[in-house]
């Protein structure tokens, strides 16, 4: 078939043919006539997996809840057809959907959020698919959830630098000469953070 918008041939063989054959191309505008040289088509079964190169993820140091890029670039002797992503994030591995890739070339793009705790071991990989239904996969690629580091403790303020405090309060003990006379509780233990108040009511009974 000729297509009349831009001069190009387009042959389509029989469902289930293979083997070679030959055409030319005449041309005549009424005058004068020419054909072209003989023309030789190879048509066979495509056995040819796609090829890939070029495992990549978007983020070399990667904490938990980060989003991640994984990608991987294709290419087929024909046309592509589609890709798997399976990922294990420590609970075994994992396929998603599969997804739609057109052309001779072309990358296979998955994007997540890594929801495992930190030092756990991610393995990935993609599969690619053609058109003729080869099939082939990647290298497992790995590494490592890290942990994201503690932030820094406040620093005291100037007032506060220098003081020490004991471990333990010491027991409120009446002074000598004073009978009859008691302090409820023994003794307070009150833990704050910088800016914290907080409130404890002290009994104190003489009789005399």
């Amino acid at each position: 078939m000729i297509n009349q918008s831009n001069g190009k041939v387009s042959f389509y063989p029989a469902v289930g043919f293979s083997g070679t054959r030959t055409t030319r191309f005449h041309a005549d505008d009424g005058q004068f006539n020419a054909s072209s040289n003989t023309v030789y088509l190879f048509v066979g079964s495509d056995e040819e997996a796609p090829h890939w190169s070029s495992p990549e993820r978007s983020i070399t140091t990667v904490y938990q809840s980060d989003y991640v890029n994984f990608s991987t670039l294709w290419t087929d002797n024909s046309e592509l057809k589609s890709f798997i992503f399976s990922i294990d994030r420590g609970s075994g591995w994992l396929n998603y959907s599969e997804t739609s890739m057109t052309g001779p070339s072309n990358t296979s793009i998955k994007r997540l959020q890594m929801v495992s705790p930190g030092g756990t071991q991610i393995s990935w990989r993609f599969y690619g698919f053609d058109i003729a239904g080869n099939m082939n996969y990647t290298d497992i690629q790995t590494f490592t959830l890290a942990t994201r580091p503690l932030p820094p403790s406040p620093a005291l303020p100037p007032s506060q630098r220098g003081l020490k405090f004991s471990k333990e309060p010491e027991l409120l003990k009446p002074k000598k000469g004073i009978k009859n006379f008691t302090v409820s509780p023994s003794f307070i233990r009150v833990l704050l953070k910088q800016g914290e108040t907080k409130t404890r009511i002290l009994q104190i009974l003489n009789p005399r």
